[in-house]
């Protein structure tokens, strides 16, 4: 522990505006991670104490320092025990704290390395994990999902480097003071334009295996499409106001054309149509027979509409009853209708005349 505060009081010494030196920080992560016997716990409060000092000069080459952890540390534990130096340090950023007011400077380099050790927790493992051979890999065994979730995770790491810039910008206005902020810039855009790279490579593939994912993965990977034309502005935007302190040939932060665009975003309709017909189908009722009429007691006979065929029928002798209903009975004429004629209303006065039974 001696040595470790030894080591952190040369690096801060106030005597110039200059980054900590090689041999300081190396002294520093040695006593992190070379000694098991110091506490990780123990080192930090350390570091709290030196960001409390007065001195502008001696906070801004702390934070330096906490930069150098954030970066180059690789153990889990480290990491966490650098989200919780976050959680122990928000009052340090606070507009109600006082020192805050007197140099602002501290506000937004602060704020960047928060930030930064936010979005520090997942780059390193990125880096660590990715291989250029992995993308060949996913595509050849057809490990779509593993693709979508890649590039979902590349989405947030960039939107956490994004959130970055205002506070770097407001911080570089004095460069002229402490030449660290430089530094800091120099680290940040070396990450941005890798994880740029490797985003640009998701891009590609999911452009060429577009045609044959499903409909969710096929929703998701537009947006992606889409969210990748809206960081390369940004990111293009940040890189001019930064290109003074990088040291290579920045990428060229190219969109994706519109007719790749509107493309895409017409494959993903005629995929939801295609679906969206598939689950009619599915939930069409089977066919079945007609059902048959039933009548109830005062109600009428409903017979369900159907399709009648036309069907020829030959004619049929005609059949008189029958039945006992109906029976069969031979007419009979008594005597007397016999022998008198028919009457019929209009001719009684002609009858009454000429019949000699009614002559007086």
């Amino acid at each position: 522990m001696d040595k470790f505060k030894t080591s952190l009081s040369k690096a801060t010494r106030s005597k110039d505006c200059n980054p900590p030196k090689a041999k300081h920080l190396s002294a520093l992560l040695y006593a992190i991670e070379g000694n098991s016997n110091l506490q990780i716990e123990k080192t930090f409060p350390l570091i709290v104490h030196r960001l409390r000092d007065s001195c502008t000069q001696i906070r801004f080459k702390t934070m330096m320092i906490l930069f150098h952890f954030i970066k180059r540390c690789e153990r889990k534990n480290v990491f966490s025990s650098i989200a919780d130096l976050n959680l122990q340090l928000n009052f340090f950023c606070d507009d109600n704290y006082p020192r805050a007011h007197c140099c602002p400077i501290i506000h937004p380099l602060f704020s960047f390395l928060k930030l930064r050790a936010k979005a520090n927790l997942q780059y390193e493992e990125i880096l660590k994990n990715w291989r250029s051979e992995r993308l060949l890999t996913i595509i050849q065994e057809f490990r779509d999902d593993e693709l979508i979730e890649i590039t979902r995770l590349f989405v947030e790491q960039l939107s956490e480097f994004l959130s970055i810039k205002d506070p770097l910008c407001k911080a570089l206005e004095y460069k002229s003071v402490l030449t660290c902020v430089i530094e800091l810039a120099k680290w940040l855009m070396c990450e941005v334009a890798q994880l740029y790279a490797i985003f640009k490579s998701c891009i590609q593939v999911i452009i060429w295996v577009f045609p044959r994912l499903n409909v969710e993965m096929a929703k998701e990977a537009k947006e992606f499409c889409f969210m990748y034309n809206t960081f390369a502005a940004r990111l293009k935007d940040f890189c001019s106001s930064c290109s003074e302190y990088y040291e290579g040939e920045l990428p060229m932060f190219r969109g994706l054309r519109e007719d790749t665009l509107h493309g895409i975003s017409e494959q993903v309709k005629e995929q939801e149509n295609i679906r969206y017909s598939q689950n009619l189908i599915s939930m069409s009722p089977p066919s079945s027979p007609p059902k048959k009429a039933v009548q109830t007691p005062g109600n009428p006979v409903i017979v369900p509409q159907q399709v009648i065929q036309p069907q020829f029928i030959a004619p049929q002798p005609m059949m008189f009853p029958t039945g006992p209903y109906y029976p069969v009975m031979s007419p009979q004429f008594s005597p007397y209708m016999m022998q008198q004629p028919i009457m019929y209303p209009h001719m009684m006065p002609l009858m009454q005349a000429n019949s000699p039974f009614l002559r007086k």
